[in-house]
């Protein structure tokens, strides 16, 4: 589906100056994203809907600046971390802001977003939605065996980057809308011309890629 043709993306509200949920953005995701029957519905979320798992959606007025990046959204798991009472006033918050403490939390920026719509380009939005959902996971042991709890009810974590996107999100929505050209490129390159640093070069530096060169 083309972003012309898109369902209207719920925006951010006008005025934000720090944090609000984002309700109708969840449910407008579930309902396109997530729901077999949606129309951008992607089956690689598929363990999301099969259990029913619950997000979170909220809108930050800014983005996030760390180690020298600026980082439109994240996903954490909802569960409260810390000691007792850090994890009471962060089950406080969540239950006033979703009723429940939920499976992910979700933060999208507001601002990035607002302008992306306002500009026509609701891929952009998409492709930062899109990559924070490929982080909600099912844990995996080390086998990389889903893992369960007693009841049948997934351990959920944070699942992390095939490089510095998600695979999923560059072929849904390209190499520009998820940022990824850098990345893309290195890959043509490699295609191309080989590495740069031969794997002879690589022998004997560690035995597991003495082994995976050798099997190679």
């Amino acid at each position: 589906m083309s972003a012309d043709t898109l369902p209207a993306l719920p925006r951010p509200p006008a005025g934000l100056s720090a944090v609000e949920p984002a309700h109708d953005l969840g449910e407008w995701v579930r309902a396109h994203v997530l729901d077999p029957d949606g129309d951008l519905y992607n089956e690689d979320h598929a363990h999301l809907a099969t259990w029913d798992a619950a997000i979170g959606w909220l809108w930050m007025a800014e983005p996030l600046h760390k180690a020298g990046s600026r980082i439109l959204g994240t996903c954490a798991v909802g569960r409260p971390s810390g000691d007792a009472w850090a994890q009471a006033v962060k089950r406080e918050q969540l239950e006033r802001w979703f009723g429940d403490v939920p499976d992910f939390v979700v933060s999208l920026c507001a601002r990035h977003a607002g302008h992306e719509l306002e500009h026509g380009r609701p891929a952009n939005v998409l492709a930062v939605v899109e990559h924070e959902l490929y982080h909600a996971a099912i844990k995996r042991d080390g086998y990389g065996v889903q893992q369960f709890d007693r009841f049948g009810n997934p351990r959920w974590g944070v699942r992390p980057h095939d490089g510095e996107e998600f695979a999923g999100v560059i072929l849904r929505y390209g190499v520009e809308a998820s940022n990824a050209a850098a990345l893309v490129a290195a890959a043509d390159h490699v295609r191309q011309h080989g590495p740069s640093v031969a794997a002879s070069t690589l022998e004997g530096v560690c035995g597991t890629c003495r082994r995976s060169i050798s099997a190679g």
